[in-house]
């Protein structure tokens, strides 16, 4: 779910609804005048007291959601789980760390991180950092230089994948799966 000033009275409500489906987690993005929501949408981004509001109202039902919350564009949400030492009751306390920002920066970046392919083929390290990296339609991203450099991968991560040099690299410490255990 988006929050947005149009969806803000929905959150409960969303938050409970993925609860009940049996969700594994809820994600909520707050709405970022980036892009063309910067355009379209300018008057529906919160104010910093409603998004803040908001994230404290997120952080007090982390600790008795039986799901972990995530926000991923918004810093502020695992800063303050961390200040007010959300103890969750229903999942162990390092489930929290699968929470982007949470005693880390962003994903965008960072080692096994993520990156974003928009449809003209540019590459951005994050929908919200619109840095271009390069354009898969020019150069194969396995070639583009600053992509393996910007995500930190070490370079024979990126060049051991015959097809696309992100999608499974060699992981030093074994698979994802390996590491969930």
């Amino acid at each position: 779910m988006v929050i947005r000033k149009e969806t803000l009275s929905q959150l409960e409500n969303m938050l409970y609804m993925a609860v009940d489906y049996g969700a594994g987690a809820a994600e909520f993005f707050d709405l970022v005048a980036a892009g063309r929501a910067k355009e379209e949408c300018q008057k529906q981004v919160l104010s910093p007291d409603e998004r803040k509001r908001a994230m404290e109202w997120l952080a007090q039902v982390q600790e008795d959601c039986p799901i972990v919350i995530r926000v991923p564009a918004c810093p502020m949400y695992p800063l303050l789980l961390q200040q007010q030492e959300i103890q969750p009751r229903h999942f162990p306390k390092e489930m929290l760390r699968r929470i982007p920002y949470y005693g880390r920066a962003c994903a965008a970046g960072m080692p096994f991180g993520y990156l974003v392919v928009r449809a003209n083929g540019e590459i951005n390290p994050c929908m919200l950092l619109q840095a271009n990296l390069g354009n898969i339609r020019e150069k194969s991203i396995r070639f583009l230089p600053g992509v393996c450099a910007e995500l930190g991968w070490k370079r024979r991560y990126c060049l051991q994948s015959k097809t696309y040099p992100l999608a499974k690299p060699q992981h030093p410490q074994g698979s994802f799966s390996d590491m969930r255990r």
